[in-house]
């Protein structure tokens, strides 16, 4: 994905502004039933390895469209918990897209959250794993109807999460 556009406004200087985030990185036990669920369910692949270490891509690839995934066999359980990211969000364009990766998923038997209405955004959860959360978000509506451009942001109650261009 090409870089986001910074916050041109804020405090921070456009040289050292975020314009997006990088791969997601994933630490798992069992790296098959993983792989099968990125590769089958959420149409990723794997693009190269090293080690213990797994690129998925999907789409075109490259930063945003990625998945880093450890093969750890030895790891114990995790938990939830101060310092952890509680789940990962792939975007999608809006929401019939959505509703076309719903019945993707529970034609495949994946359990999901159904549909969540975030009125920025709307949503579909499933837990790859029973410690991975994945979300799907649609782009719209936004944020930017809720506050005046200059202080955007500043009063924002929600937690960032990873964003990454999902396509059917």
């Amino acid at each position: 994905m090409d870089a986001g556009i910074p916050w041109q406004k804020g405090p921070v200087s456009l040289k050292y502004a975020i314009t997006g985030l990088g791969p997601v990185f994933v630490r798992v036990a069992d790296l098959n039933a993983f792989k099968e669920i990125l590769e089958k369910v959420l149409l990723f692949k794997e693009t190269a390895q090293e080690g213990a270490f797994h690129l998925f891509e999907m789409g075109e690839g490259g930063n945003g469209a990625s998945v880093i995934v450890e093969d750890n066999p030895d790891l114990r359980q995790a938990q939830q918990g101060f310092g952890t990211v509680h789940h990962a969000a792939f975007r999608v364009a809006d929401r019939a897209v959505l509703d076309e990766w719903t019945e993707h998923m529970s034609n495949i038997g994946l359990p999901t959250s159904g549909y969540v209405n975030r009125y920025f955004f709307e949503s579909l959860y499933t837990r790859v794993t029973p410690q991975i959360l994945f979300e799907l978000a649609t782009d719209g509506p936004g944020f930017m109807g809720d506050e005046p451009y200059e202080t955007l942001g500043r009063n924002c109650h929600y937690l960032l999460s990873w964003s990454l261009n999902v396509h059917t």
